[in-house]
């Protein structure tokens, strides 16, 4: 009997284990959470091996899971990340934006919005959205609002400093001495509208009135020579000298020693300026059917004075 007992346990097939049993059995690797923020692995084989229920296992799966999926729902695009993961799509057409258009990407933006043409408002919002209904008709106040909401707050990683503007133009390539003798007008007005085409040059500019515009515009580290002919009161003239006086001295004299005499500029040429420097400086009166006043000069008067 009991040999027959023996030959059936041996000789049964293994029966499956219940569900309960297999659970019971289930053993999984973890990690364990040390004081100090270390972890340690802890092996199935150890002594350490930790029986895990069913409900345990699924709510570790299912927490991993959700944490991958939101982690792949922030890198892919704006929001809910934007702070730590630049759009791909955002950053393939930053690439690609024209250069012209870089000026939505400066930090200082806002000082430059009424400079920006309506077109190229309308050109940046196509740019990141083709399908905008943002029209170069509309107004720039909608453009810009437009910009502000659908594309602006997309930018945060791409924003640039503005570029700064070119240092001014310094020791140009001239091939001359500027200060030597044989250096003639032309020169100094060629050099000065090739360092700086936007720079005024009046006709009849004298050589030491050219070189004060070349050490503006070509070499600021230009020593001119003393010029003292317009900051010290001149000595009074001859009546022979100032007639071959030129105009701008002849001016300076007036100003200096008649202060009063108002000269209208239809008289600004070197006769009546000489005739009216003889009448009111040098006091000779032989000139007076050269000048009429109130026409081609006027005497400014003290109202304290005169009572009017």
């Amino acid at each position: 009997m009991r040999k027959s007992s023996l030959s059936r346990i041996v000789t049964s097939p293994p029966q499956p284990l219940e569900t309960s049993q297999f659970h019971s059995l289930l053993i999984i690797p973890v990690f364990v959470q040390q004081l100090g923020g270390q972890s340690s692995s802890i092996s199935p084989n150890s002594s350490n091996t930790i029986m895990a229920s069913p409900s345990a296992a699924k709510h570790e799966l299912t927490t991993n899971t959700q944490s991958s999926n939101t982690a792949s729902e922030q890198i892919k695009g704006f929001p809910p990340n934007t702070n730590k993961f630049p759009d791909p799509e955002i950053s393939a057409k930053i690439l690609i934006l024209p250069h012209d258009l870089r000026v939505f990407l400066e930090r200082d933006f806002d000082a430059k919005v009424q400079t920006i043409k309506n077109l190229d408002y309308y050109r940046i919002l196509a740019h990141f959205n083709p399908k905008t209904s943002s029209r170069p008709t509309h107004n720039k106040a909608k453009l810009l609002a437009d910009f502000l909401k659908d594309v602006r707050p997309h930018l945060d990683h791409f924003l640039i400093d503005s570029p700064k503007p070119p240092p001014p133009p310094k020791g140009a390539s001239v091939d001359f001495d500027p200060l030597h003798r044989r250096t003639t007008r032309e020169m100094l007005a060629g050099a000065i509208m090739s360092a700086n085409p936007k720079a005024v040059i009046l006709p009849g500019s004298r050589i030491d009135q050219l070189l004060v515009l070349f050490k503006k515009h070509v070499d600021p580290d230009l020593i001119l020579p003393a010029n003292t002919e317009f900051i010290r009161k001149p000595m009074v003239m001859s009546i022979e000298k100032a007639r071959q006086t030129p105009i701008e001295s002849l001016r300076f004299a007036l100003q200096c020693h008649a202060p009063q005499i108002f000269v209208h500029s239809i008289a600004m040429t070197r006769p009546h300026l000489a005739s009216l420097y003889i009448k009111f400086v040098a006091e000779e009166a032989d000139t007076d059917d050269l000048l009429v006043e109130g026409y081609h000069y006027s005497v400014v008067v003290d109202p304290m004075e005169t009572g009017l």
